[in-house]
């Protein structure tokens, strides 16, 4: 899981803060998200809604990349 992941990448004295931030983030995701998604869908079409999506997917999984060592575990 991301928050298993996260707490091997920072050192002990910082994990409280990556995963308070984590938390956080998540949180914003889930309160704003749906209201954003809903004014592109009233705004253009569905169709761009999925593209939006699939947008910030690739953008995640790009950084996911980016931060991944030669070793992740």
């Amino acid at each position: 899981s991301v928050t298993g992941y996260l707490s091997r990448m920072v050192g002990r004295d910082e994990q409280g803060r990556a995963l308070g931030t984590l938390q956080s983030v998540n949180s914003m995701a889930r309160i704003l998200g749906p209201p954003g998604a809903g004014l592109v869908m009233a705004g253009a079409s569905t169709a761009v809604a999925f593209f939006a999506a699939g947008a910030m997917a690739l953008v995640a999984l790009g950084i996911s990349l980016m931060g991944m060592g030669p070793d992740p575990l």
